[in-house]
């Protein structure tokens, strides 16, 4: 299956930026929500919080690059992304879970 079709500028920043917000704050939301209700210390609900939230990994642009994927600049913006937003939510999961 080929996906050839070329994205716009503003899809592009927009696919990016939604991937990243999932991985840096909706996914440390909603694990950290749930291990807290499972009543688990708070050492290790912060350290699974921390984990959940880390920057999209460079293996991504990797793969892409090593099998000629489409939307190579989309991963790289979604990378670029996290490892802005999670200097952000770092602080704010370390206050919420904490």
């Amino acid at each position: 299956l080929q996906f050839r079709e070329k994205l716009t500028c503003q899809s592009v920043l927009w696919g990016a930026g939604l991937s990243a917000a999932i991985k840096v704050v909706l996914m440390p939301l909603f694990i950290g929500g749930i291990l807290k209700l499972s009543g688990l210390p708070a050492g290790a609900v912060l350290a699974m919080v921390l984990q959940a939230g880390m920057p999209t990994a460079l293996a991504g642009i990797i793969l892409a690059e090593a099998y000629d994927l489409p939307h190579k600049q989309m991963i790289a913006l979604a990378i670029a992304f996290s490892s802005v937003g999670v200097l952000c939510t770092i602080p704010l999961w370390l206050w919420l879970f904490g």
